[in-house]
């Protein structure tokens, strides 16, 4: 089922640059989303990767103090 979306026309212009030869606006708009979707997968596993990195290096500060 076809739905309609309003976008503004700087919006509808950003589209229309990214559109590949023959892709429609829907077919841009998943692209992009789909884009956008692995990029916040991989923010989520660099944060991750962060957070056990300052985890190890607090662990290591521990065992190094006295009484750790």
């Amino acid at each position: 089922m076809n739905k309609t979306i309003k976008v503004e026309e700087r919006v509808h212009q950003e589209l229309d640059d990214f559109r590949a030869k023959r892709e429609t606006f829907s077919q841009v708009i998943d692209r992009l989303l789909t884009i956008a979707k692995a990029l916040l997968s991989i923010q989520t596993t660099v944060e991750g990767a962060r957070n056990y990195a300052l985890y190890i290096k607090s662990k290591i500060g521990q065992e190094k103090s006295p009484g750790g």
